[in-house]
């Protein structure tokens, strides 16, 4: 029935369809046909699906590591209630310089409205931004 709905180029089946192959789930784990099911449910407008596209393109799982995943961070952002996951993700991108340049600053902004959005376990992340931004003030 999902792969059914998928193949009809319907979105959240697309993306659900993804993360079976993402976790092996009732299929045999393939992170070709994760990242092809998550491109087909971006096309079809699932906006769950964008911060994960992100995530292959960083990884290079199911592709080449693209820059690309710069712009599904920001989609998520955009397209999705208070994602902590691509804040998260495009905090890491400002820190590291991944399809933009590094910018501390933003990077301590994305990570503390993560923290704010939910994500647990970035003090360590915020910290280290925080004394980054300090040590060169503008």
């Amino acid at each position: 029935m999902m792969q059914q709905a998928a193949e009809q180029g319907y979105g959240p089946a697309q993306y659900d369809l993804s993360l079976r192959y993402h976790y092996g789930d009732y299929v045999e784990k393939d992170f070709d046909k994760e990242f092809f099911w998550l491109q087909k449910a971006v096309e079809n407008g699932c906006s769950m699906a964008y911060n994960n596209l992100g995530v292959c393109y960083s990884l290079g799982r199911g592709t080449q590591i693209n820059h690309k995943a710069f712009a599904m961070y920001k989609k998520a952002i955009r397209s999705t209630y208070m994602d902590e996951e691509a804040a998260n993700n495009l905090a890491i991108c400002y820190e590291n310089g991944e399809g933009v340049e590094p910018d501390p600053r933003e990077a301590l902004r994305w990570y503390r409205r993560a923290k704010r959005w939910g994500k647990e376990g970035i003090e360590e992340e915020i910290e280290r931004m925080k004394r980054a931004v300090a040590a060169n003030p503008q």
